[in-house]
């Protein structure tokens, strides 16, 4: 255990600049990811509602109809 997290230890001190660059393509995916998920809340609550209003109109409706 102790030699495992000594060569964790190692390998993070030991590591080398990863020059790396971002695409021009990864804007436009970060973009698309934030819309969908805005979209896919609205659709959600959007659900909740809906169910919500349907249990709220069936009890009014059962209501109504024992008087």
């Amino acid at each position: 255990m102790k030699n495992t997290f000594l060569c964790i230890i190692i390998c993070f001190l030991w590591a080398s600049p990863a020059y790396a660059y971002i695409d021009l393509g990864i804007g436009s995916m970060i973009i698309q990811g934030i819309i969908a998920s805005f979209v896919v809340c609205l659709m959600y609550f959007r659900q909740c509602v809906g169910f919500v209003k349907r249990f709220v109109f069936k009890k009014n409706q059962r209501d109504n109809i024992n008087e």
